[in-house]
C-alpha cells in the first residue's frame, strides 16, 4: 500500500494513506498539477482536506508501513 507525504513550507509534512483517500493517489497529483490555487484532497469518510498549493513544497509517494 502507498502513502503521499505532503511537504509543507514550515518544514512538517501530511502523511495519508492510500485507504483513507476517496480517489486514487494520481487524482491528487493531477490536481496538485492544474491552475487552481488550492489542493482539494477527498477523503474516504465525506470530508476534504483543502490546502494552499503556495505552501506546499512537495509531494512524495511513498510505501507505507505495515504498522
Amino acid at each position: 500500500m502507498n502513502q503521499l507525504r505532503i511537504l509543507l513550507h514550515d518544514g512538517s509534512s501530511l502523511v495519508l494513506h492510500e485507504d483513507e483517500l476517496f480517489n486514487e493517489i494520481v487524482f491528487v497529483l493531477d490536481d496538485f498539477r492544474n491552475d487552481d490555487d488550492y489542493l482539494t484532497i477527498e477523503k474516504d469518510y465525506g470530508r476534504e482536506l483543502v490546502l494552499n498549493k503556495g505552501y506546499i513544497v512537495g509531494i512524495n509517494v511513498e510505501e507505507a508501513d505495515d504498522d
